[in-house]
């Protein structure tokens, strides 16, 4: 069932309609300025925010042969969220007559952060059979107009699309977590609001370089180059088919290539990586925004579902996240010279920019 949208000035008006013992459609996508316009066909109803327990007194209307129209104009500075509503004559409710008014940013619009990556999985001893992501996001917040994207290597070579899982319908739960996974999750798939069917359909590249996003609006396919001009001096995608990107991590196993390299563009500016010698397998968001490399072997840090483990806060310079800047990282970033294993400043290299803020930060 579809939701009419007339657009009018100030906002689009979104039909619902009252048939027999129910509210049709029975969940609403709008955003703020708009208008939910419920009209009557037969019998006496009314129409409130709220369960079948309780209000919050946002609106009310009276459904009836004398009242056949009432309309409810989402305010402006709405949040994003979610706006549950009911019939309270009679046992209406109890009986099913309910719906939800999803309320997305104007326009179908979205914003950097909205939504962000919490935690992938895409690697882990023997068989893949737990490849999973997970959002976190506001309680309620409709997950309409995004999809979920990894760019990779494929025909063409590197910048390519390798999964797609758009997110039509999908809403962010109670908890604030929302997780996708294959049928083959042994985590628990009572934690997961998502599991996608068919054989191996995530499928996530674990032996190279890849960028996983949120992105709005995508019009593209899977299989597609972004980056024709494959150059990898910038690592940049010349087709965007998108209107924003909302999050993005990418997982790298190397440094950023240059015009010289045979390796593979990686994209974007937050993420993490390599774990030793390897691609992560398994990263999380910690909460000052970066991202830690989750244990190798399964259900070590993984938390589908569920709050993230908590992180070190990161130093720069901190290259064994001990929470300090010392010897130890010293050593280290030394005997990475020349490669990514050092890398502090993200350019991909370990270099006298890298040890500047390694001494910039010491731990006295």
């Amino acid at each position: 069932m579809c939701t009419t949208a007339v657009a009018f000035a100030g906002g689009a008006t979104h039909v619902v309609t009252q048939v027999n013992l129910a509210f049709v459609p029975e969940v609403v996508t709008a955003s703020p300025g708009d208008t939910i316009r419920f009209e009557w066909t037969g019998g006496s109803h009314a129409v409130q925010d709220g369960d079948c327990l309780s209000t919050a007194g946002l609106f009310y209307g009276d459904l009836t042969a004398a009242n056949p129209l009432f309309e409810y104009m989402i305010p402006v500075d709405a949040t994003p969220g979610s706006i549950p509503f009911n019939c309270p004559v009679a046992s209406h409710c109890k009986f099913g007559m309910v719906g939800t008014i999803n309320i997305v940013p104007s326009g179908g619009g979205w914003s950097e952060g909205d939504v962000v990556i919490s935690e992938i999985r895409i690697d882990q001893p023997s068989t893949d059979n737990d490849e999973y992501f997970e959002l976190q996001g506001e309680p309620g917040l409709s997950l309409d107009g995004l999809t979920y994207l990894v760019i990779g290597d494929g025909t063409g070579g590197f910048g390519v699309i390798e999964c797609q899982v758009p997110l039509l319908g999908q809403t962010i739960p109670p908890d604030g977590h929302f997780t996708v996974s294959e049928g083959t999750f042994t985590m628990g798939l009572a934690n997961v609001d998502l599991v996608l069917a068919g054989s191996n359909p995530l499928n996530f590249e674990n032996g190279d370089n890849v960028t996983h996003m949120i992105v709005s609006g995508f019009t593209g396919t899977n299989g597609q180059l972004l980056d024709t001009d494959q150059d990898r001096a910038t690592c940049m995608t010349e087709v965007n088919p998108w209107d924003t990107i909302v999050s993005s991590c990418f997982l790298r196993i190397n440094a950023m290539p240059d015009a010289a390299s045979t390796q593979d563009c990686y994209y974007g500016e937050v993420g993490v990586g390599p774990d030793a010698t390897f691609v992560p397998g398994h990263v999380y968001l910690c909460e000052d925004g970066h991202y830690e490399i989750g244990g190798f072997t399964l259900a070590t840090n993984d938390t589908p579902g569920a709050d993230n483990p908590s992180c070190v806060v990161a130093v720069p310079g901190d290259l064994n996240g001990d929470g300090l800047v010392n010897g130890a990282d010293l050593a280290a970033m030394l005997s990475a010279w020349g490669t990514a294993g050092g890398d502090v400043n993200g350019d991909g290299a370990t270099d006298g920019a890298d040890l500047t803020i390694v001494l910039g930060n010491w731990t006295i």
